[in-house]
């Protein structure tokens, strides 16, 4: 059963023989989706990109990120049927020039997609263009 992991508080209660002990826990988002607007300008644009599968070299598409609503946000064309629920979802600024998609149900974070990390090149303020690796950092896309 997948469980939701949020920062709203939650009670710890730990029982030993005839002890009890209760925590009050609140977890902060290590990686928030919202981005202030500065940060996120030099990566909107539109990229055009591919699959890199062994030696075989595959046609995706283009993605387009936008900044709406505090968030830089995912656009594929055409919308990626291998992920369906990427489209219009948040990328989520992990250090530097890194980001990866994340998935927000009922405006929760429902998955950080940790296996697709975009690896930014920016050149004089601008991000140019993008490769994607796994969580092994194997080259992808």
């Amino acid at each position: 059963m997948r469980r939701a992991t949020r920062s709203t508080p939650a009670r710890l209660q730990f029982d030993r023989e005839k002890r009890r002990a209760t925590v009050n826990a609140t977890v902060a988002p290590s990686h928030p989706l919202t981005i202030a607007r500065e940060l996120a300008v030099p990566f909107v644009g539109t990229y055009r990109w591919h699959w890199i599968d062994s030696n075989k070299v595959e046609e995706a598409g283009r993605i387009e990120l936008s900044y709406d609503g505090a968030m830089l946000r995912q656009r594929y064309t055409p919308t990626p049927v291998w992920y369906p629920s990427l489209q219009d979802q948040p990328m989520v600024h992990l250090t530097d020039d890194w980001f990866i998609p994340a998935i927000v149900r009922n405006g929760r974070v429902w998955e950080m997609v940790a296996d697709m990390v975009f690896e930014f090149t920016v050149v004089n303020g601008r991000a140019t263009g993008f490769e994607m690796r796994d969580d092994r950092d194997k080259l992808i896309g």
